[in-house]
């Protein structure tokens, strides 16, 4: 049963298991967590417009109000000014997000009484640092509020693209733990409702019922994050700018209505621009106009938001997937990357032909639901990965596809190698058959023509013999030529049984080497049919005078005959093709000479015809291989003949071009 599941959709699996393992490889080495990023910032600018948060108002200094101060700074005596005008609205909380590690101007006695007199007032100061960065050093609080436990952390922390998407609750941890700013003001606003901050029993900070969940390096899109202090993701409110918003010079002018603080948190901050304290936030990504960073201050004002609209408002706090093993986001990342790899697998099982149409359709389809799956669990407050299971999806789809197309291709192949091999194997019996039909006719026609010989041979016998009874009957003496042409008769017929039978009994006949050369032409002439075939093929001879006499076995008779034979079918054949001024031309050459320290006799027979095929000539002296038609032989001339040839130690080669002219030659040793 396991076999049977493994064949029904090991594709899918397969495709499955490569695309998964490429993804996980990706997101443990962080190349998806700048992609995670984007897709959440999209999220925030995506979701509703909230309301503004009526519970917090901002005091921002900003460029007008420093051209109406003269300073970039508020002075000691302003910033008195400033607080005892708020102060007289009653507001439950006063954040002072100004940092003052030391006095400007005279009236620093007055600035530290209000301190002393504002017990609702919370102060700033930076606790941590980064070594070797100028920017994030420590920077004292003042010492009164300091000494009153009226002073948080306001450090920010930015992720690596610059984007603000955590707060820290806790920057200093441990026994001397310090509260961030936004923290401290959101617990002194919520004191008066009886909520206290409690430590839940994970041991994360509780406000109420409510528990926050502390951040960790894994967290969301977040790989190998530094998770230092307490922090937690941050809820940012749509649009950013979501708190009404005053001018120091409007409090200080008494331009504000009179109930404007009563019962609020009022933030003091800086608000201008050429004071650099601003920050890119994911509502200020991705805008088709200038991106807008938000002010230091109003980073403040969302985390306080958000922590007492947690608490009183039920707004969902950011929330990610956690399991006891920390693995529940990459069973979400299979499972889609499995479901898009198993339904188009399952398609290219039924409908092969609209495989293509079917996984853009997966494609398009999961995206559409796992989009707004990710919407809509993230306005309930869940930030669930988005891209890993995007790119399994389409990933899955395209791998699956082509694994389905390569293994339709690879089934295609085998079928068609055996359907070659079926027809190679019909094409080789075929020609097998064809082989053996020409072998019995080349037998047929060699053993009618070896026939003809003999009968040719005992009728010239015949004619011997009845001479010598002519003789006999006259009382005459038989002449020496009688007998002499009685044994040469004789001599060729036990030759053509020598050829039938592919062997030499006699091969220590011998004859004369130009009676030799003499009697193959005339052999070769009389089986052609035509003994004047000498009219029309210009045959040259040329013997060596001091070898003419030279006694060689009369065996060699027979390869002489074959390759006069294949030169007069060779120049005949290039005759028929109308070439113009073409004289047929065959050449016999007998000479002696000093071969590697052996004298030997050379006999080239040579031809200017249509020369042999390069595919012939690698197995000319093989049985049955010939370029010629199956009437006119099968290739059993030159392999009796070289077989001949070996009988008395001679050998024989070849040298040809094609449309020029063909040469054999034949080396005998001298000696023999």
């Amino acid at each position: 049963m396991l076999k049977q599941w493994w064949q029904q959709w090991h594709g899918s699996l397969i495709s499955t298991g490569i695309v998964i393992g490429l993804l996980i490889g990706c997101r443990l080495l962080g190349w998806l967590q700048p992609w995670e990023w984007k897709a959440l910032d999209l999220a925030f600018r995506s979701r509703p417009v909230e309301p503004v948060d009526d519970r917090i108002a901002i005091v921002g200094l900003t460029e007008a109000d420093m051209q109406q101060l003269q300073s970039a700074q508020i002075d000691d005596a302003t910033l008195a000014r400033l607080l005892t005008k708020i102060k007289a609205q009653s507001p439950r909380v006063i954040g002072l997000d100004l940092l003052r590690d030391f006095p400007i101007g005279s009236r620093k006695a007055e600035l530290e009484a209000v301190f002393r007199e504002t017990p609702n007032l919370i102060g700033a100061g930076k606790f941590t640092q980064v070594p070797g960065d100028d920017f994030f050093q420590p920077i004292a609080a003042p010492p009164i509020l300091k000494a009153r436990n009226q002073v948080g952390d306001i450090g920010v922390v930015v992720d690596d693209d610059g984007v603000v998407r955590r707060g820290n609750l806790y920057p200093v941890t441990g026994k001397d733990e310090i509260a961030s700013f936004g923290l401290l003001v959101a617990h002194r606003y919520l004191k008066p409702e009886g909520i206290n901050a409690t430590a839940a029993p994970t041991g994360e900070l509780q406000l109420g019922g409510v528990v926050f969940p502390r951040f960790e390096a894994n967290d969301g899109g977040y790989i190998r994050a530094d998770d230092a202090g307490y922090q937690i993701l941050l809820n940012w409110r749509s649009p950013p700018q979501a708190f009404r918003t005053i001018s120091v010079t409007e409090v200080l002018e008494n331009k504000i209505p009179s109930n404007l603080f009563k019962n609020r948190i009022v933030l003091i901050g800086a608000y201008a621009p050429s004071l650099k304290d601003y920050f890119a936030t994911p509502m200020s990504r991705g805008q088709r106009q200038t991106p807008k960073p938000v002010y230091g201050v109003t980073y403040h004002a969302i985390l306080i938001s958000q922590t007492i609209s947690a608490v009183l408002d039920r707004r969902p706090l950011l929330k990610v997937w956690r399991s006891p093993f920390d693995g529940i986001d990459y069973l979400w990342i299979i499972g889609w990357t499995a479901l898009s790899s198993a339904i188009v697998w399952r398609v290219h099982q039924r409908y092969p032909l609209q495989m293509v149409i079917v996984a853009s359709g997966v494609g398009i389809g999961a995206t559409a639901l796992l989009i707004g799956t990710y919407i809509i669990a993230f306005w309930q407050g869940w930030w669930l990965p988005i891209v890993p299971p995007l790119l399994g999806v389409w990933g899955a789809a395209t791998v699956t596809l082509g694994y389905s197309f390569g293994l339709r291709i690879h089934r295609y192949q085998q079928e068609l190698r055996s359907e070659v091999a079926k027809q190679t194997q019909s094409l080789v019996q075929a020609q097998q058959q064809l082989i053996e039909q020409e072998k019995l006719a080349l037998l047929g026609r060699l053993a009618a023509g070896l026939s003809h010989e003999i009968k040719n041979a005992l009728y010239l016998l015949g004619l011997s013999v009845q001479a010598i009874q002519f003789s006999l009957a006259n009382k005459q003496e038989i002449s020496s030529e009688i007998t002499s042409q009685l044994q040469t008769h004789i001599d060729r017929i036990n030759l053509v049984l020598d050829l039938m039978l592919v062997r030499v009994d006699r091969s220590d006949a011998k004859s004369q080497l130009g009676l030799i050369i003499k009697n193959a032409i005339d052999l070769a002439s009389q089986y052609r049919g035509n003994s004047n075939f000498l009219d029309d093929i210009e045959l040259d001879v040329a013997i060596a005078p001091e070898i003419e006499t030279e006694e060689i076995p009369v065996i060699l008779e027979f390869p002489l005959i074959n390759l006069l034979d294949n030169a007069i079918y060779s120049v005949i054949s290039k005759k028929k093709e109308e070439i113009e001024r073409y004289q047929p031309q065959i050449k016999i050459e007998a000479t002696q000479e000093i071969i590697e320290d052996k004298l030997k006799l050379l006999i080239v027979v040579r031809d200017n015809g249509v020369g042999i095929q390069p595919a012939v000539k690698e197995k000319l002296f093989d049985a049955f291989n010939t370029d010629k038609p199956v009437t006119d032989g099968m290739g059993l001339g030159l392999y009796v003949s070289k077989k001949f040839l070996e009988q008395v130690g001679a050998k024989i080669k070849v040298e040809s071009k094609i449309g020029q002219d063909t040469k054999f030659i034949i080396e005998l040793p001298k000696e023999i």
